[in-house]
């Protein structure tokens, strides 16, 4: 072992000083009975105190922690300490206090309170010390975060802390400690003493590497600093000094350097850099040269210890704790190194705790962006694991990886779901360097999942390999060709480049023809080739020619020699014959087999006998409705199982028809005895009639109203047993109508028919007088017009004629009344009220029919909205009985007044356009 030492001559003269100090009062706890708590006989109080508890209580030796604990006092037998293996957590933060008695530090100048801890915590937030003067109320005064695990440099420290603020008769402080998990932290505390502050007492809290490794390859450690991290406890400023000397084979070093340090604060001093002259442990041992009136020397020394490897990088010492994986899953795992030269990367070993023999895991590399794993580099083959014993087991990479300075992660993929144990330790922990994922998950720090851990990584460098592979295609092979070739042609290398002599540049390739296959691999800068021949074994001839046939009647005729001679081969029939020569002579399936040095291949034929077809039935000249180009029939050319060829090239038995034309279908059995048939079919297509009906109402007191679905067809089927074009009703009821047309399309229409109270309008007598008079429609109505377009509930007339009203109630219903005014010397026309009007349909969407029945004459039609506006005017000549079609497809919907006037002869109607 090699040893490196700083300020030797100075180690032995304070390893063993002592300055005394003016204490109060000092606690060793070595008098009190271990494992006690709550009120102790020294006037100390835990609380909680119970046993099982997360409490304070006296230890001696190791404590029950977890490899987190001292492992003895710092001075004498006992010790106190709180663990959270008692903690319930995880969820639970716990709180434990040690409280002091009270003291009296009435007569010290400058105050304080000094105490030796020792203390790993992954478990604990921080642990406070508090004060308190009389009275419920703590003052904290300090704040000691532990470090998160135990580490190569941690011991027990000395701390003193200010109380000149409350040199009180009634002084007393606390340790507060609070953990939130079971099992993963200590912190004890030893020699409590209440003291007079010293100006100045200088301490080491720790000793680090520039390259904080605890392997690391010679190539790698060219130049590593060491670093002290200093306190200053006293008062006062102090100055601190280190010089450092070494001598070796290869020569000498030294260092020296400096720094003054205020009281209370805290610094470091970094050495020189020193390059180790080659492999080997080397033990550090780092010295402050402080002032003689510093207080303690025994917390000035502390060694630091690593080995220069000639090839492996690692943070852990090989004391594992435990394995971490994945249990029921898979997923990645791994951790940080950095590379400080140009280095080559031949394999990783890895530490498994409870790996599985025949479970399977690959390593992956990365670089590292910021502390996550961001771009994958390589990745090492499949690695099977050999065994089921925990151990080191090295997976190798093909080929050798050249890195560069910088930070690179090593990840294990675990791909089988047994937990692998991965090894871990608290020892050396470097905060956010390990991290894992699941599939399809983000990397994760481990500090998320609580633990605070190296992991048992270690890359190798430096010992290149050669880059060897190698390809196999296997030996020869042959096949018969009556069996379906799909060979498989693996050339697999990881990581290789593919060449195939067919242009192929995949890993492997599908056979499935004779010839030969050649592959060349490259990879890592050589390439490598392999051939294969796949050959095709001649088979013996079975060729018995086409299946055959003949019509019935002709098998007298019939026959087929068959004369087979392979050389080598044997022949052997279905039906039990023996031998290549065969007459056939009758219908039937014969299958002959022939063997030729093991390969045997198959002919058969199939020989019929047609029987007469039967002919088809394509039926008459036919007809069908509708516009849909699927909607037609079929024609069936029967004989099942024969073959068919239609006049446009179609196979089926049957054909879809819905077009005039001229249909031909050829029937034959296996190509046999063929017959053709043709027919000429006329093919009607027509389509459904178009009618309609709408819902409507009908009036009390009122004429029925007309439902009509259009006219011209040849049958009218109504639900209420009717069969003429129209129907007149006055029900409230729904109204169904079925047509059919001379080609038998049928459609069908509803309309629903509501009653509602009917209303009267009544205009008077007929009036004949020499004055303008006054005529009024009386009662309440939602609508009134008046023949000349007036629409107020009264009119004044001063012309003799026939004038009409019509009004509407609220429900719909219309009324309208005609009166006869004669002023002066004109008289009535006797032939007013002659003859009857139809009108239909009603409700009505494009047009509606006006049916006049013995009437004469040039009558004015005249059409007007419910508000009166006239919407149609056109003089109709009339001669007896006789129908008017309207059009209305550009009007509103709604209600209508319909008026006839020919002369004083007026007719109004009410109509529903929709």
């Amino acid at each position: 072992m090699k040893k490196l030492t700083f300020n030797l001559f100075s180690l032995l003269l304070f390893s063993s000083f002592w300055i005394a100090e003016l204490k109060a009062q000092s606690y060793d706890f070595d008098n009190l009975t271990l494992g006690s708590s709550g009120t102790l006989t020294n006037g100390w109080t835990c609380s909680p105190s119970l046993a099982g508890q997360y409490r304070w209580e006296v230890g001696s030796g190791f404590s029950s922690g977890t490899s987190t604990g001292p492992s003895t006092a710092f001075n004498g037998s006992n010790y106190m300490f709180v663990a959270s293996v008692n903690a319930p957590g995880p969820t639970v933060t716990n709180t434990a206090t040690l409280e002091s008695p009270s003291e009296d530090l009435t007569s010290f100048t400058n105050p304080g309170f000094g105490f030796w801890y020792y203390g790993n915590g992954a478990s604990y937030y921080d642990v406070v010390v508090e004060v308190n003067t009389g009275g419920a109320t703590w003052t904290p005064i300090d704040t000691i975060h532990l470090p998160s695990h135990i580490n190569r440099n941690q011991r027990w420290k000395y701390k003193r802390l200010d109380l000149s603020s409350y040199n009180t008769a009634n002084t007393k402080v606390r340790f507060s400690a609070d953990s939130y998990q079971t099992g993963r932290g200590d912190f004890a505390v030893d020699n409590c003493t209440f003291v007079e502050m010293p100006s100045e007492d200088a301490g080491l809290d720790g000793v680090t590497a520039s390259r904080p490794y605890y392997q690391i390859p010679i190539q790698q450690a060219d130049s590593i600093n060491f670093i002290g991290n200093i306190t200053n406890y006293g008062t006062g400023s102090t100055s601190v000094g280190a010089t450092a000397s070494f001598t070796s084979a290869t020569g000498s070093f030294s260092s020296s350097s400096n720094s003054t340090i205020a009281g209370g604060n805290s610094s470091s001093i970094t050495t020189s850099a020193f390059y180790p002259s080659g492999t080997g442990n080397y033990d550090v041992e780092f010295l402050l040269n402080t002032a003689a009136s510093d207080t303690f020397q025994n917390n000035d020394t502390l060694n630091y210890q690593f080995n220069v490897t000639d090839s492996v990088y690692s943070l852990e010492r090989g004391n594992f704790s435990g394995g971490i994986g994945f249990t029921g899953g898979t997923g990645r795992f791994g951790q940080t190194f950095e590379i400080y030269n140009t280095d080559t990367l031949t394999s990783v070993d890895i530490r498994l705790e409870t790996p599985q023999m025949g479970d399977t895991i690959r390593f992956y590399l990365y670089d590292v962006l910021g502390s996550t794993p961001s771009t994958l580099i390589d990745s090492s083959d499949i690695f099977v694991i050999p065994s089921s014993s925990p151990g080191w087991y090295t997976v190798e990479f093909t080929c050798n990886k050249e890195l560069t300075p910088g930070q690179y992660f090593f990840a294990v993929d675990q791909r089988n779901t047994n937990n692998l144990g991965f090894g871990f330790t608290q020892e050396g922990y470097v905060p956010n360097i390990c991290y894992y994922k699941v599939p399809a998950g983000s990397w994760t720090p481990f500090e998320s999942s609580g633990f605070q851990v190296v992991l048992g990584i270690r890359p190798v460098f430096g010992n290149a390999t050669t880059n060897q592979f190698t390809v196999d295609l296997g030996p020869d092979s042959t096949y018969c060709p009556t069996e379906a070739l799909n060979w498989n042609l693996d050339a697999y290398v990881y990581g290789g480049n593919y060449s195939w002599n067919n242009n192929s540049t995949t890993q492997s390739i599908t056979v499935d023809t004779s010839g030969t296959y050649a592959v060349t691999v490259s990879k890592c800068g050589v390439s490598l080739s392999d051939t294969v021949e796949v050959i095709e074994l001649p088979t013996a001839d079975v060729e018995l020619g086409a299946d055959t046939g003949y019509c019935v009647g002709e098998a007298s005729g019939f026959s087929i020699p068959v004369n087979l001679n392979t050389p080598g081969a044997t022949y052997s029939w279905a039906n039990g014959a023996q031998g290549g020569t065969f007459t056939i002579d009758s219908a039937g399936t014969y299958t002959v087999y022939g063997d030729l040095n093991g390969c045997v291949d198959t002919g058969i034929i199939n020989v019929i006998e047609v029987p007469y077809l039967t002919e088809p039935s394509f039926g008459g000249d036919t007809a069908f409705c509708g516009e849909n180009a699927n909607i037609g029939f079929t024609l069936n050319a029967q004989n099942p199982s024969a073959d068919f060829n239609w006049h446009d090239g179609s196979s089926n038995q049957t054909f879809f028809v819905n077009d005039s034309g001229t249909y031909s279908v050829t029937v034959s059995q296996d190509g046999f005895c063929p017959d053709s048939f043709t027919r000429t079919l006329n093919v009607i297509k027509q389509p459904f009639p178009d009618i309609s009906l709408s819902d409507t109402f009908w009036c009390t007191g009122s004429d029925p109203i007309v439902l009509s679905p259009g006219v011209g067809f040849d049958d009218y089927n109504w639900s209420n047993g009717e069969s003429t074009e129209t129907i007149a009703v006055n029900s409230q009821n729904t109204y169904n109508v079925t047509v059919t047309d001379i080609y038998g399309c049928s459609s069908t229409a509803s309309a629903q028919v509501e009653v509602r109270q009917g209303i009267n309008i009544n205009l008077g007598q007929d009036i004949d007088t020499n004055t303008t008079v006054t005529i009024g429609a009386s009662g309440s109505f939602s609508n009134i017009i008046w023949s000349t377009n007036e629409t107020s509930p009264t009119i004044d007339v001063d012309e003799s004629g026939t004038y009409w009203v019509v009004v509407t109630a609220n429900n719909g219903c219309t009324a309208t009344d005609t009166i006869n005014i004669t002023i002066e010397d004109e008289t009535g026309i006797s032939d007013i009220g002659k003859g009857s009007l139809n009108l239909y349909p009603n409700p009505a969407r494009d047009a509606f029919t006006l049916e006049a029945i013995d009437l004469e004459g040039v009558w004015n039609v005249r059409l007007n909205d419910m508000n009166g506006r006239e919407v149609l005017t056109e003089n109709r000549t009339i001669t007896g009985s006789q129908t008017n079609t309207f059009n209305v497809s550009d009007l509103t919907p709604g209600m209508y007044f319909l008026s006839l006037q020919n002369g004083q002869d007026v007719r109004v109607m009410k109509i529903m356009i929709e």
